[in-house]
């Protein structure tokens, strides 16, 4: 089944095969999330391992800082306002 809430996508094609925890490096990782809270939570775990993360409430803002910097992962609402997390994916995909 289709996730709900959250979609994740790599911008690095492989990067997930064949990692181990113990050699995972830092990303930099986009988190697009309406609901403070989450966000708040999510945030704050990824940067406890050390990653550095971004944020933001929207879609439109979503698709700008993911065409204007480079992340490792996206982390997007599905429900996001101004456009919804899927829309950004593809958005993307077709080259922005």
């Amino acid at each position: 089944p289709e996730p709900r809430a959250l979609v994740g996508v790599s911008l690095r094609p492989g990067a997930h095969r064949g990692a181990r925890l113990k050699d995972t490096k830092t990303m930099r990782i986009l988190i697009a999330e309406d609901d403070d809270e989450t966000a708040d939570h999510l945030a704050q775990a990824l940067r406890a391992v050390g990653h550095g993360v971004s944020r933001t409430d929207n879609g439109v803002q979503a698709l700008l800082m993911a065409m204007n910097e480079v992340f490792d992962v996206l982390i997007l609402d599905r429900m996001l306002p101004g456009m919804d997390g899927l829309q950004v994916v593809k958005m993307l995909r077709a080259g922005g």
